[in-house]
Order: structure tokens, then C-alpha cells, then sequence
């Protein structure tokens, strides 16, 4: 006669638990990260005639509509959705900074969602947020905590400054955003230029 084989559920939920945080928490994210392109540095290098070294090749990250979550019409599930939601942001850019660490951020908006339609004590609290996710210096030259040779430039859409449907681009708005993201000056990087002067307009 067979014997029953006893099964500690306890046991049994924990280790489900734990191999459910160890795949989302990391494995998840490193498998994508694995799965990513390399760049072709010696390439690059063997095709430039001038023999320069991987240190000056200009390596440059676009970060496509990075909004982070807004305030308003959340529910009463909006604090838990806005803290995963960060997580998320923060942790997939801290991965693609460590895969490919580049000299320039480039942040193309919507940078933060509702940002058009919120009064000043919401912008600055997204501000904060948006710089915390994203490891900003608030410094007068942006630049990233992962390295301080990383220049960060940011481009406003219509969720920063309007610009959809009845929400008119103003002038407060497009001040407002150019005091809190708008990198005023170049941004040199061993001995070339990316100018960023006019790119919020």
C-alpha cells in the first residue's frame, strides 16, 4: 500500500513567496538585461581613423516618455500604485545606466504625468519624485548620481508644459519647467559638444 506523502503547506507557501521576490526582484530584471544588445566598441573603434580610444566615444541613453504616476483619479490603490510604479522606473533605468554607461541622459517628455495641470506644492512633490527615481543632483549642472560625468538634458511634452486638446502651453508653464529641468548650458564631454540650448521649445 502506498504511502501518503505529507506536504507542509507552511513550508511550501514560503518557498513560493521567496522564488516569487528572488524572479521579480532581480532575476526578471536581469534576464532582460542579458538579453540586450551590446555595443560594438572595438567596431567603432577599428572603423575611426583618428585611433580614438573607448573613452571618447560619445555614448548617449534616451529615456522615451519617463512620465511618473500623478495624483489625480487614483483610487484609493493610488500610494501603492505610484510606490511599485517608481520601483519600476528606478530600477530599469539603474540597469540600462550599469549596461551601457553613458556620458548623456536624454529625458524625452512626458516627464511627469499631470505635470501640466498641477498646482505648486504637486509639481514640486513630482519634481522630487521624478529627480529621486531617476538619481538626479539638484545641482546647476544636472548630472546623475551613477556618475558624476553624466550629463542629464531634458525635453518637456504636453503632460509637462500642455500643449493636448484645451490644455494651452503657457508661459508659467514652460518657466516653470525650465527652472526645475531646463539645462541652460552645453554639455561637454572629452572634447565634444552636445548643444542643448533650445531644445524645450
Amino acid at each position: 500500500m502506498p504511502q501518503k506523502v505529507s506536504i507542509d503547506y507552511n513550508k511550501l507557501c514560503i518557498m513560493v513567496l521567496l522564488a516569487s521576490v528572488i524572479y521579480n526582484e532581480y532575476l526578471a530584471y536581469f534576464s532582460y538585461f542579458a538579453s540586450w544588445p551590446k555595443l560594438p566598441i572595438k567596431k567603432l573603434q577599428m572603423g575611426n581613423l583618428e585611433e580614438e580610444s573607448a573613452k571618447d566615444i560619445l555614448k548617449i541613453l534616451y529615456v522615451a516618455d519617463p512620465q511618473i504616476q500623478g495624483y489625480l483619479n487614483e483610487g484609493s490603490t493610488g500610494p501603492i500604485k505610484r510606490w511599485d510604479i517608481d520601483r519600476y522606473l528606478s530600477k530599469t533605468f539603474s540597469w540600462a545606466m550599469y549596461a551601457y554607461e553613458p556620458q548623456v541622459v536624454i529625458f524625452l517628455g512626458d516627464l511627469i504625468d499631470e505635470g501640466s495641470e498641477a498646482d505648486k506644492d504637486d509639481y514640486l512633490d513630482y519634481v522630487k519624485r521624478f529627480k529621486n527615481v531617476y538619481t538626479i543632483k539638484n545641482e546647476e549642472r544636472a548630472t546623475t548620481s551613477y556618475d558624476s560625468k553624466t550629463q542629464a538634458i531634458f525635453v518637456p511634452g504636453d503632460n509637462d508644459i500642455g500643449g493636448e486638446g484645451s490644455d494651452r502651453v503657457t508661459k508659467e508653464k514652460v518657466e516653470r519647467f525650465q527652472k526645475y529641468f531646463f539645462f541652460k548650458t552645453s554639455v561637454y564631454i572629452q572634447r565634444k559638444i552636445v548643444n542643448s540650448r533650445n531644445h524645450s521649445c
